[in-house]
């Protein structure tokens, strides 16, 4: 069987085992997310889209594979930290790891909203007003974004007040009105694209009805990426403040590209283990880059790593 072929049975077979999700213990957990890393490898190795394409030129069978880093990021942030620690685990010890995931969700995140709206332009031919809200709050994003890793590296990240400064210098009626564009767009897409959940009658449609709501499906992750990225900002400045270094959490690593189970009675081994705390990349290429042990995510937000969670873990 082609590439082409693989890729759509896996990505069905992921879809599945999400849908059918409840709470998942590590083994579910790890399976998914290297699937996941699977699908990445297989849209490299596809050449469904070529760096130059326009979203106006991709195929329409190919639109539902760009939200796969979206989905992926979506999984890890439901699912990484209670997958490895059970409920009786130490708050700092949570806390520390749902830092680390955080750090990677909004790199895959970034990733995903910068491709759609500054690379694919997914708003080019929108002319409502609120179209153009949300491509002003990518760009400013993406220059304090830069700002930040400039500054800190990949620890680094836009600090949702200064953010605000930025995106809502007209004053408060700017937030409001981003806030109702926003929950408006939201919920008139969330009832175009219900209709995915029908597959007869999905598979029925006409080609160019297919297209439209798959454009909307991708309209739709775009804006919750906002939302999410918003949350994450705000949550990573709360955690940070709380945790400290989290190069002191002494089992849990990000490394490899499959999770590991977290020990959570293992004694520490920060001092014996700080060299090998992290991987030399994560990358949705599987590639291994020549990076410091602490740099997960790249300036542009791509993941510079396969990762495991881990007592020894991605």
């Amino acid at each position: 069987m082609d590439s082409t072929g693989t890729l759509a049975e896996l990505y069905g077979s992921v879809k599945l085992s999400i849908k059918n999700q409840g709470t998942l213990d590590f083994e579910e957990f790890q399976n998914i997310h290297r699937n996941f890393i699977k699908l990445s490898e297989l849209i490299e190795s596809s050449d469904l889209y070529s760096e130059n394409d326009k979203l106006s030129e991709l195929a329409t069978s190919t639109l539902k594979y760009l939200l796969i880093p979206y989905e992926h990021a979506k999984f890890l942030d439901s699912h990484a930290v209670s997958s490895q620690l059970g409920p009786s685990a130490q708050p700092q010890r949570r806390n520390k790891l749902r830092l680390l995931v955080l750090e990677i969700v909004e790199g895959i995140i970034w990733k995903f909203l910068s491709l759609l709206v500054l690379k694919l332009d997914i708003f080019e031919n929108c002319e409502a007003e609120t179209a153009k809200l949300f491509v002003k709050w990518v760009r400013n994003y993406a220059n304090l974004r830069e700002r930040e890793i400039a500054e800190n590296g990949v620890k680094g990240y836009v600090k949702l007040d200064e953010f605000e400064r930025v995106q809502y210098s007209d004053g408060p009626m700017a937030r409001r009105e981003m806030k109702i564009s926003k929950w408006k767009q939201e919920k008139e897409l969330s009832e175009k694209v219900k209709i995915i959940e029908d597959e007869d009658t999905f598979k029925r449609l006409d080609a160019q009805v297919v297209r439209k709501v798959r454009m909307d499906q991708l309209q739709l992750a775009v804006i919750d990426s906002i939302s999410l990225l918003e949350n994450y900002s705000m949550e990573r400045e709360m955690l940070s403040s709380m945790v400290g270094r989290i190069e002191e959490l002494d089992d849990i690593e990000i490394e490899g590209s499959q999770l590991k189970r977290v020990n959570e009675n293992s004694d520490s081994r920060m001092d014996a283990q700080k060299d090998n705390r992290f991987d030399k990349g994560y990358t949705d290429k599987l590639e291994r880059l020549d990076v410091t042990k602490d740099d997960l995510i790249s300036k542009e937000g791509k993941i510079l790593r396969p990762f495991t969670i881990v007592g020894s873990d991605e």
